[in-house]
């Protein structure tokens, strides 16, 4: 199942799906899609703003070389038993690689998170009574 937040893209990944679904590629045909591709808008789900997140730091590692939030997640990625990760499959050239491995380790940490129940500047929801 593919879920994405809603975009401007929509209808040309639907024509995408439907392609590699039924026509195919250099690879053949996509034959496991158990539905045509989900949108949600990120601001109504949390799994997709999650989601957001974690495409987003991922880009960050091999865009920038920011690991401080890819090094939360590495760990999470799937594995088979104590082989190597197989959640994450990499494609990136080996220059890329060498920079990624000559990397220091980062400075500036992320920023702790906010405790439970300590809410800042977020407006509370009053009712008005008859």
């Amino acid at each position: 199942m593919v879920i994405l937040d809603k975009s401007n893209y929509e209808e040309k990944i639907q024509t995408l799906s439907h392609v590699f679904k039924h026509v195919g590629d250099a690879n053949g045909q996509l034959r496991n899609f158990a539905e045509v591709p989900l949108f949600l808008d990120s601001m109504a789900s949390r799994l997709i703003q999650m989601a957001d997140l974690i495409a987003y730091w991922i880009f960050r590692h091999f865009q920038s070389g920011d690991q401080r939030g890819y090094n939360l997640i590495r760990p999470y990625f799937a594995r088979y038993g104590v082989g190597p990760v197989s959640g994450l499959r990499l494609h990136v050239a080996p220059e890329t690689e060498a920079r990624l491995a000559s990397l220091p380790d980062p400075t500036q940490p992320l920023p702790k998170a906010t405790p439970k129940g300590i809410v800042a500047d977020v407006p509370q929801i009053s009712t008005l009574e008859a």
